[in-house]
């Protein structure tokens, strides 16, 4: 399996002052090999039918996938997004029958994401708080989180967002959604705001716009700034360092 993605290699970061055009391109070229590793990933997984492929890696293939992706995480974390694409694309590439693959595929998925345009707003069903007006994602920067109420890392993780309304002198807004899942239903959801004081925009939204963020699991959050994502992960994940980063001029 190795030998199918040998010739996958690290992309070189661009260096010294070249121009605008070929830092574009060579961005272009990360993105593409990335997403090109992603679906070969998730073709094998969807073959084999497990994560991993199905494949047994040997103990060193693993360590070293771990190492990488650890390295992944810690440039997503500073926002040194090409840096975490160089190490996935190197993870994926010669060690995509580990398990830890499977965790790069999803990391993979959420960095495909920055950068891109969040295209139309979300398509309400119904306001808990807020309204039409908490809608303008192309203006400004705001924080979406996607939950549920039954979820009880959701239930953690969304009153720590009441509050919050600037970054470094820059005003944020807060937009949580939910699609009423499982056992979550207005009124429960309603009474779970009520009780934790939260009053930020909370909608159920129609899923079209968890579908375009991606999400495969909650709770997640997605960074807006005019109209473009500048971050996709965990809520939790977003603390003061990380936040300074995403906002940096």
């Amino acid at each position: 399996m190795r030998r199918l993605f040998g010739w996958i290699g690290l992309v070189l970061l661009v260096m010294g002052l070249g121009s605008c055009r070929a830092h574009r391109a060579q961005h272009a070229e990360t993105d593409a090999q990335l997403a090109a590793l992603t679906a070969r990933v998730a073709a094998l997984e969807s073959a084999q039918g497990r994560p991993g492929g199905g494949a047994t890696a040997s103990p060193f293939d693993e360590e070293r996938a771990r190492v990488l992706y650890q390295q992944g995480k810690d440039a997503t974390d500073r926002a040194e997004f090409d840096e975490a694409k160089l190490a996935l694309n190197e993870l994926m590439g010669l060690y995509p029958t580990t398990r830890t693959a499977t965790q790069a595929l999803r990391m993979s998925q959420e960095l495909a994401l920055i950068g891109q345009p969040v295209g139309a707003p979300p398509g309400i069903l119904q306001w808990f708080s807020g309204g039409p007006d908490d809608l303008h994602l192309d203006q400004g920067v705001t924080l979406i989180v996607f939950f549920e109420q039954w979820c009880p890392h959701c239930q953690r993780e969304l009153p720590k967002l009441q509050g919050l309304t600037e970054v470094a002198g820059q005003p944020v807004e807060v937009l949580a959604l939910t699609r009423l899942t499982k056992t979550s239903t207005a009124q429960n959801t309603a009474e779970f705001l009520l009780q934790n004081g939260i009053t930020y925009a909370v909608a159920q939204e129609d899923g079209v716009f968890y579908e375009r963020a991606q999400v495969a699991g909650i709770p997640a959050a997605m960074v807006v700034r005019d109209g473009v994502m500048l971050w996709r992960g965990h809520p939790a994940l977003l603390n003061e360092q990380l936040w300074l980063a995403l906002l940096k001029p």
